[in-house]
C-alpha cells in the first residue's frame, strides 16, 4: 500500500487503486517538505568537513545511524506525500494534524538519532563510541520508552488523517475501490502502532530479558507490512473482479 498514486496524473487511477486529486503541491505539502528536510539536516554526523584523517573516519562510523534514521524519515515522509496526493485536502482539521506530524517529527528526530547512534556504538559495535556516552540499564530503558511514544504518535496521526478522508468520502468522491484503500490504511497504519503498544508493555516490566525485547519487537515492522499488504491485496483484487 502507499504506492503508485504518485507518478499518476488527477483523475488516472494508479497501480494502487486510487485516483490522484492533488494537481500540484499545496503550501501545506510546501511546509511538509521544508520540515522533513530540516529534520534530515539535523540528523547529519558532523556540520564541518574534517580536517584529520582520524576525524572524517569517525564521521564515516556514524553513517550507519545516520542511514538507519534517514531512512524512517523518509518513509514517513513519503507516506503523507501519497495520502496529500491521494485527498488533496487542505482545510483546517487536515491541517491541523500535519501540524501535530510535523512537531512530532522534529521532536523524534532528537530521540531516534541518539537511539541509533548508542544501539550502533555500543549495542551492535558500529560506529564510533566516543560520540554517545554509555547508558545505564534505566537510561536506555527510558530512551527506548521515548522512540516509543514518538512512532507511537507518528502512527496514529496517520490513522486520524485517513479516519478523516474516511469521514469525507462522500465530499472526495471515493469509489468502492478507494474506499479499500482508505480503509486498509487505518488498518496498516494502526497495526503498526500496536508495535510501539507492545514495546512499552514490555519495557514497563521489571524482567531484563522482556525489556531488551521492546526494543527488538521492532523487527516486527516487516512482519505487520507484509500481513497487512497481503490482506490488502486480496481485497483489491477481489474489488477489481467485482
Amino acid at each position: 500500500m502507499g504506492t503508485g498514486a504518485a507518478a499518476m496524473r488527477v483523475g488516472e487511477r494508479g497501480r494502487d487503486g486510487f485516483r490522484p486529486r492533488g494537481e500540484g503541491p499545496s503550501r501545506l505539502d510546501a511546509l511538509t517538505d521544508g520540515v522533513f528536510a530540516l529534520a534530515i539536516t539535523l540528523l547529519v554526523v558532523t556540520n564541518e568537513i574534517p580536517t584529520r584523517f582520524d576525524e572524517f573516519m569517525s564521521a564515516m562510523l556514524g553513517f550507519p545511524a545516520f542511514a538507519a534514521c534517514f531512512a524512517i524519515l523518509i518513509w514517513f515522509w513519503f507516506s503523507h506525500h501519497v495520502y496529500s496526493r491521494r485527498m488533496a485536502l487542505i482545510d483546517a482539521p487536515t491541517t491541523a494534524i500535519t501540524a501535530v506530524l510535523l512537531f512530532i517529527v522534529l521532536f523524534f528526530v532528537y530521540v531516534m538519532k541518539y537511539l541509533y547512534a548508542w544501539l550502533l556504538a555500543h549495542v551492535i559495535g558500529v560506529g564510533p563510541r566516543e560520540l554517545v556516552q554509555p547508558l545505564s540499564f534505566g537510561d536506555a530503558r527510558l530512551l527506548m520508552a521515548l522512540f516509543s511514544v514518538g512512532f507511537l504518535a507518528v502512527c496514529l496521526v496517520f490513522v486520524a488523517l485517513y479516519a478523516r478522508a474516511w469521514r469525507l468520502r462522500e465530499r472526495l468522491g471515493l469509489d468502492e475501490i478507494e474506499r479499500i484503500v482508505v480503509k486498509d490504511e487505518v488498518v496498516n497504519w494502526a497495526a503498526l502502532g500496536g508495535i510501539p503498544v507492545v514495546s512499552l508493555g514490555l519495557l514497563a516490566t521489571n524482567v531484563p530479558g522482556l525489556i531488551a525485547a521492546g526494543g527488538w519487537c521492532y523487527g516486527l515492522i516487516g512482519l505487520v507490512k507484509f500481513v497487512t499488504g497481503h490482506r490488502h491485496g486480496r481485497r483489491m483484487e477481489r474489488a477489481m473482479k467485482a
